[in-house]
């Protein structure tokens, strides 16, 4: 495929990779528990029987790339086959830098991660680190980023000027109470590491009920934090059309509500 004489060529900020070579990179299952709507996690020998068929390798990655005008992209470290274990994403990004950046994922309460993220942002070449999980259902909270052991990895962020993807869980059924309470922490983090963006996934699973597109007053409040941003995925796209919304209509409200420069598109690819 051939973009139109003078369209920039595109960059996909969100592209899962995973190796056909089994024996080098082994599959690191990590499930994830059922939630209240949900539907049940895959299990391991599913997972392993779906990357089989199509393994979205760094070669068909680049193939896909020159299909459809994706100058380079953002490899996001794919939780579900290989966890914390960024060997296999590092490995694509040293292979092919001027087309794939690494963006592992880390527990960043292990105390270990201040360090190892300032190693891979100095040797890797990372763009930033991303992490996900649930509420607490004690705390209320999510301290698994927001907590005063996470903001030891946060302060080498904000130093070396990295992005934070975020990406709350879960995404079918999530109560509004559950949005709400992640996007406060969020604000709260962006004012502590002014240096750091915090890159929010899918938009942040916008409640497409019909109203603002989804967007909930935790939304509009990081509208006044520059450092957030927004990504704007396949994925999301998939839901929208779910929900019978216009793709087109929402991303134009994003966008007007946040600004273009706040703003990314993801494929997902991988995973969508």
């Amino acid at each position: 495929m051939s973009l139109p004489d003078g369209f920039p060529a595109l960059f996909d900020s969100h592209m899962h990779l995973v190796s056909d070579d089994y024996d080098r990179f082994p599959l690191n299952f990590q499930g994830q528990p059922a939630a209240p709507g949900a539907p049940p996690p895959t299990g391991a020998a599913e997972l392993r029987a779906r990357l089989e068929q199509n393994p979205p390798t760094l070669d068909k990655m680049l193939g896909w790339f020159d299909d459809f005008g994706v100058a380079g992209g953002c490899g996001v470290q794919y939780r579900t086959a290989y966890g914390t274990d960024n060997t296999y994403l590092l490995h694509c990004g040293r292979a092919c830098p001027e087309r794939v950046i690494p963006v592992v994922l880390i527990d960043p309460r292990d105390p270990s991660t201040p360090a190892a993220v300032r190693r891979m942002a100095a040797k890797d070449g990372i763009a930033g680190v991303r992490v996900s999980g649930f509420r607490d259902p004690v705390t209320g909270g999510y301290p698994w980023f927001a907590s005063e052991e996470a903001a030891r990895t946060w302060a080498v962020v904000n130093e070396l000027r990295l992005t934070v993807v975020l990406m709350y869980l879960p995404p079918q059924g999530m109560d509004r109470a559950d949005a709400e309470a992640a996007l406060r922490a969020i604000g709260d983090l962006s004012a502590r590491f002014p240096d750091a963006t915090f890159e929010i996934d899918h938009v942040g699973w916008p409640q497409l009920d019909g109203v603002n597109h989804g967007l909930c007053p935790g939304h509009m409040a990081l509208v006044q934090r520059p450092n957030v941003v927004f990504k704007y995925t396949s994925f999301l796209m998939e839901q929208l059309e779910e929900a019978a919304q216009d793709i087109a209509s929402a991303l134009r409200h994003y966008v007007d509500t946040f600004g273009a420069d706040r703003g990314m598109w993801g494929a997902d690819m991988g995973n969508t």
